[in-house]
């Protein structure tokens, strides 16, 4: 079972080539001698796509306020760079059949035996895409969006930062595109949330204006990555393997989802039905 089609991976690919024209360190696809990018391999469960991409020079981010800075600089300029993509090769968009739809139907089987954290996703992905549908009213800023921005997907050679990891990349809102680097941090503590998403947010706005509108919704979709993780997981069990999906994992990742939605709940912003 392919993870990517192989319109999804030259629309990728065409992205990169996209942003690097414009001047954006990002790793891009070695061609082979032929021209072509992709090499298809016959394999026992059907075919399968392999790219060869350039490497990213230099270091990991370290997790501190300097290097979060530099990194919400670097995605608002991958963002800037990216507002007059336009490809025509077929893509998911980011969206909520993608981002919550299709996570829920792999995550429902494996909670089957817990009803309750059953019931409270369900609960959770019925508010958030009720809200989710109320954004398609309100001018936010959409457009190419990485889908993985939290930080691990990035190299920093002295103040360049090579990009690299588009493989969910999408059209969506950037609102959603902006905090998977806080649901990153949140994940490894929320002392390292605290510490490195405002810097991260400070940079990120002061190299590219995001409206009021855009900020409020913002922490909507931290709960919302959260539940596309889970879903992610579920649906490469067959690949990658079901042993550390037990009952660790689910109290595990259901306590950070409880967390994340009190955390946009009572900062009061969009995830809340009362408001518009």
């Amino acid at each position: 079972m392919n993870w990517r089609s192989a319109a999804d991976i030259n629309y990728e690919l065409e992205a990169l080539d996209h942003l690097a024209a414009k001047g954006e360190s990002v790793s891009t696809a070695v061609r082979r001698l032929d021209g072509a990018r992709i090499t298809a391999i016959p394999a026992p469960e059907g075919k399968r796509f392999a790219v060869l991409f350039t490497f990213a020079p230099g270091r990991e981010l370290k997790q501190d306020e300097a290097d979060s800075a530099a990194f919400g600089r670097s995605c608002a300029a991958i963002h800037a760079a990216a507002d007059d993509f336009a490809c025509g090769h077929a893509r998911f968009k980011l969206d909520a059949a993608h981002l919550l739809n299709e996570p829920l139907s792999y995550i429902r089987p494996h909670l089957v035996h817990r009803p309750e954290d059953r019931e409270f996703v369900e609960a959770v992905a019925d508010r958030l895409r009720h809200r989710m549908a109320a954004l398609e009213h309100v001018p936010l800023d959409r457009g190419f969006c990485h889908g993985d921005f939290h930080g691990g997907n990035v190299h920093r050679q002295e103040d360049r930062l090579t990009h690299f990891d588009f493989d969910c990349c999408g059209n969506g809102f950037r609102a959603h595109d902006i905090p998977v680097y806080r649901w990153g941090q949140r994940l490894i503590s929320t002392e390292l949330e605290q510490k490195n998403w405002p810097p991260f947010l400070a940079a990120y706005r002061e190299s590219r204006s995001l409206s009021e509108a855009d900020l409020a919704a913002v922490d909507l979709f931290v709960p919302i990555r959260q539940i596309w993780f889970m879903g992610m997981h579920l649906h490469g069990g067959p690949r990658w393997g079901f042993g550390w999906l037990g009952e660790k994992y689910f109290d595990k990742h259901l306590k950070n989802l409880r967390e994340m939605e009190e955390m946009a709940a009572k900062q009061g912003n969009i995830i809340n039905d009362d408001l518009p």
